[in-house]
């Protein structure tokens, strides 16, 4: 897992939809670890795989998802807050299994709206469609673009002069 200091925690939730209700939580935080004298920063595992709905889709007993206001602030927004940001944001397995089975029906319900599309097929790779080059104006397109703008710009303001490619040859003003 690629982290940034920038990220306090990353909560992760695992949902097994292959013939079972089973919903595992996984968080990870950063933490700075000295491996071979070099100082490193990576992704530590601080809960693994905790389930939090069981096979038959119930919530599990006594798990709580705990988070600290700390995991939403920089180090920076943290200053000078330190006894506010070690409180604890608790949330059940039976909230998340009602978050969870929230998220289900809309998506359920979303799918049942879609009507018929056209699916990639499975295995195919995406690719992005080349870069359109940019349009070639012949110069006679270029000289009519140019009046369309003066003509344009002259009608914006009356303070307006044309330049002294459209003035007389002298460039004087009228």
């Amino acid at each position: 897992m690629l982290f940034t200091k920038d990220v306090n925690a990353v909560v992760a939730l695992d949902i097994d939809y292959e013939g079972s209700n089973r919903a595992t939580i996984t968080i990870w935080r950063p933490e700075y670890a000295i491996v071979n004298g070099v100082e490193e920063f990576r992704a530590t595992t601080v809960i693994e795989a905790q389930p939090f709905r069981t096979d038959s889709g119930l919530p599990t007993e006594g798990t709580v998802l705990r988070l600290s206001l700390r995991d939403f602030a920089t180090e920076e927004l943290a200053r000078g807050h330190v006894e506010d940001l070690d409180r604890e944001i608790l949330i059940t397995s039976k909230q998340l299994c009602d978050f969870l089975s929230s998220a289900e029906v809309r998506q359920q319900a979303q799918t049942k709206q879609r009507g018929s599309i056209n699916r990639i097929r499975p295995g195919a790779l995406k690719r992005r469609r080349p870069q359109t080059p940019p349009e070639q104006l012949s110069s006679e397109d270029e000289g009519s673009i140019e009046r369309k703008r003066e003509s344009k710009r002259g009608r914006q303001s009356s303070d307006y002069f044309p330049s002294s490619s459209s003035a007389d040859s002298k460039g004087e003003l009228p």
